[in-house]
């Protein structure tokens, strides 16, 4: 994905999954969740995350370990912004 401008008030990492997963924004580790989760979960991007992000090209990369049953995994960055 690319992004023109970095300054970005309220990221969020947004997550449904049912196996642990870490999840990677250009080469680094910004988030690690284990478990399953009954539907989406909304975290703040954190300062880590900021930080590995830059003007133009951005890679997010996610890794869900395998479990007993069947593995899935949906992700995303979200910018929230106050409603006008």
């Amino acid at each position: 994905f690319n992004l023109d401008d970095i300054n970005l008030a309220h990221l969020f990492l947004r997550l449904h999954n049912n196996e642990r997963v870490t999840v990677f924004l250009n080469g680094r580790q910004v988030r690690q969740e284990g478990g399953h989760s009954p539907g989406y979960r909304w975290s703040p991007l954190g300062e880590l995350g900021k930080l590995a992000l830059r003007k133009g090209e951005n890679v997010i990369a996610v890794v869900c370990e395998k479990g007993q049953h069947k593995t899935f995994v949906d992700a995303g960055l979200v910018e929230l912004k106050p409603a006008k």
